[in-house]
């Protein structure tokens, strides 16, 4: 499924470029609205899933950062997660028994009140009893609000056992559990990446240095014997064709560079 969203622009869609702007922003995670995942299929006989994304930003530790402005010039990698919304609470539900085990109806807005043209998820469970519990929660930028019903929801104080405080609570950790794993996983990987990265360098200075060095001696050397070839008792003599002899050898040193010390041919030394 995730093959239909390979080089989809997330710019193109309002909500979707709506969170990685916040998230640019602020430098944390932010969630989208109500989706429709690229990974749905339009013409399957299953209706498609509402989604999310839910979008984490990482940015060159080597440039400022300090400002929205600075993050927009400085991101380095996006991270987006996509949640299909029926997979993932069909998933939550099942594990902790809450529907089944209470009869309870479980639908989840995006939105702070239960709106149903915000829908993002219902179970569709038959419940005896009219009884209602609705709890909204702030979650990446975005209101969401939790409906159960059923005869066993708790009509005053809502305690800490209850279902419905076990649906939250699972439901944030999980998400909560998500993202900060995907942020330490980048960081560490930025970290080994960077620490690669000099260690690297630091290999290559030594030994350019090295080189360096080397070829420095190598060329005094060959200097001191081009002024013993050409010692002479007239000095104006000896100055001028010891600076020909050292034009000659900087234009040999030219050649090199040009061909970047891989060697040169006879020809082009001879006549340079």
């Amino acid at each position: 499924m995730n093959r239909r969203a390979v080089g989809y622009d997330i710019y193109s869609e309002p909500n979707r470029c709506a969170a990685v702007q916040k998230a640019v922003a602020t430098g944390t995670a932010a969630m989208t609205a109500r989706i429709i995942l690229v990974q749905e299929d339009a013409d399957a006989e299953i209706s498609p899933q509402f989604g999310v994304l839910l979008v984490q930003p990482t940015f060159d530790l080597s440039q400022d950062i300090s400002t929205p402005a600075a993050r927009a010039g400085a991101i380095n990698v996006l991270l987006v997660a996509a949640f299909r919304m029926d997979d993932l609470m069909d998933s939550f539900l099942a594990r902790q028994s809450i529907v089944q085990d209470n009869g309870l109806d479980v639908r989840l807005f995006d939105a702070q009140t239960a709106h149903p043209k915000r829908l993002l998820f219902a179970s569709d469970t038959v419940v005896d009893g009219p009884r209602e519990f609705t709890s909204s929660i702030s979650l990446y930028g975005r209101d969401w609000t939790f409906q159960i019903t059923g005869a066993r929801v708790q009509s005053g104080a809502v305690n800490a056992s209850s279902p419905m405080i076990i649906l939250n609570s699972g439901i944030l950790l999980s998400l909560l559990i998500s993202a900060f794993l995907w942020t330490q996983s980048m960081r560490a990987r930025e970290g080994r990446i960077a620490a690669a990265a000099t260690q690297e360098n630091n290999v290559h200075v030594q030994s350019l240095m090295h080189e360096v060095n080397h070829r420095s001696k190598n060329l005094l050397i060959v200097v001191r014997a081009i002024a013993r070839l050409t010692a002479t008792s007239d000095p104006k003599e000896f100055l001028a064709n010891f600076s020909k002899r050292i034009e000659a050898l900087a234009a040999s040193q030219d050649l090199l560079a040009r061909s970047a010390w891989k060697g040169t041919q006879i020809r082009d030394l001879v006549s340079s």
